[in-house]
């Protein structure tokens, strides 16, 4: 049906009518509530309507109607403007500055849906009630997503079956609460995110956290108790990250450093992971990594194994201190072992110092009270003070004449009982 110089259409006009498609010119000025709805078999719709409002109910019930195009001039979305229509996606645009109640609700074959970045969008966290397979979102628009409650979001009600969410090309935050308690979201692209908000993703289904280098700022617990969270990639450069971003995230199988560089000096409890570190069951740090900074991973209390890769040549203070079940340590070409960097591996039996290595700081080695077993090479020629305070040795051999050591302290040999030299 088309009608050109059509100006008003009244409540019900076409309600539960056998037609199936129509044109609404822009003359049309004034729609009443219900207007098509129960219009089974209506499944092509053309709305150009000057009418700023899709009103109540209007296509409800239009079982066939699966696409809707929202024209620029749409402000308003009634309540039950959609509802129960077979719409497969929607795309709602920026112009949008309410949507009714239950808008959307029982859409049951929707699928997608795309989100203006919009915060002054009036909304009922009702909107999209019962729509079951509405799994995937987008983000559209530009700079960052605004800060939600974790009671209120646009997609609260479908909130446990979104799997995926998508950032449209100029999004680069996400505001506090926005995907909070998405349970079921698995797949998040954060390579253009600069900002991710206080709790945005918390409680939410992530098995794989990638964060990109450029990322700058994480509030708290923005990934906290994200039971399915398995795997974390990290950067080794500076981000402003929370020490509570991953709070209660407790299921992490394996923490991976990445890219070039140093890892970057923390302070004791100020690590990105600190609020996991005592769950975390293994670390990797890729090749690239050139320094691993202060306090990076000490307390790391699950962990077992330390493995650095050929490319890292220093291994700053405290960095790997209190890792009490570690029994492996593995330097590979490691040149610098500064002040109290492995202490306290309580189980650390036995441990190779690779001939790349020429200082070892203060307390290196200190209070690891399992260490039996441990080789010196001849290119060590700086040792520093009690660097095997409180070690069991059974055995230490240095290959080569004390006095080639630099900076020599008879305090570093202290509590050592049997010495090959």
């Amino acid at each position: 049906m088309k009608v050109s110089t059509l100006e008003k259409i009244g409540n019900n006009a076409f309600t539960s009518s056998k037609i199936k498609s129509i044109s609404i010119p822009s003359t049309v000025t004034e729609v009443g509530e219900s207007v098509f709805k129960n219009c089974v078999d209506l499944q092509t719709v053309e709305w150009k309507a000057g009418y700023a409002t899709i009103p109540t109910s209007t296509f409800e019930n239009c079982k066939n109607l699966t696409s809707f195009t929202i024209e620029d001039n749409i402000k308003t979305i009634g309540m039950k403007a959609f509802a129960s229509s077979g719409l497969q996606s929607i795309i709602i645009p920026s112009t949008i500055e309410t949507i009714s109640s239950q808008a959307f609700k029982d859409c049951t074959s929707m699928t997608t849906m795309t989100y203006p970045n919009k915060g002054t969008i009036e909304y009922s966290n009702d909107i999209f009630e019962n729509c079951m397979k509405l799994e995937t979102i987008e983000i559209s628009g530009v700079g960052s997503i605004p800060n939600y409650s974790s009671e209120k979001q646009p997609w609260y009600s479908v909130r446990q079956y979104l799997t995926t969410v998508n950032f449209g090309v100029d999004i680069n935050g996400v505001g506090d609460y926005a995907f909070y308690g998405c349970s079921a979201l698995k797949n998040i692209d954060l390579t253009k995110i600069k900002s991710i908000g206080t709790e945005s993703f918390r409680q939410t289904g992530i098995e794989l956290l990638h964060i990109p280098t450029t990322m700058e700022t994480i509030n708290s617990k923005a990934f906290g108790n994200c039971k399915q969270l398995k795997k974390v990639e990290y950067p080794p450069n500076k981000v402003n990250s929370d020490p509570t971003m991953l709070e209660e995230s407790t299921n992490i199988e394996e923490f991976i450093i990445y890219g070039i560089g140093e890892i970057v000096s923390y302070e004791q409890d100020k690590q990105p992971w600190a609020s996991v570190r005592n769950s975390i069951k293994k670390i990797t740090i890729n090749e690239g990594i050139t320094i691993i900074g202060s306090y990076s991973f000490a307390s790391m209390t699950v962990i077992k194994s330390i493995t650095l890769p050929s490319s890292v040549t220093k291994v700053k203070n405290n960095a790997f201190e209190g890792c009490n079940e570690v029994t492996l340590v593995e330097l590979s070409s490691v040149e610098i072992i500064e002040t109290k960097a492995f202490a306290s591996l309580s189980k650390l039996n036995s441990i190779f110092i690779p001939t790349s290595v020429h200082t070892i700081g203060t307390g290196a080695f200190r209070d690891c009270t399992a260490l039996e077993d441990i080789t010196i090479p001849k290119t060590v020629t700086s040792i520093g003070a009690s660097v095997f305070y409180n070690c069991a040795f059974a055995r230490l051999e240095y290959t080569s004449d004390f006095t080639n050591v630099s900076n020599n302290n008879d305090n570093y040999l202290t509590y050592i009982y049997n010495i090959y030299i």
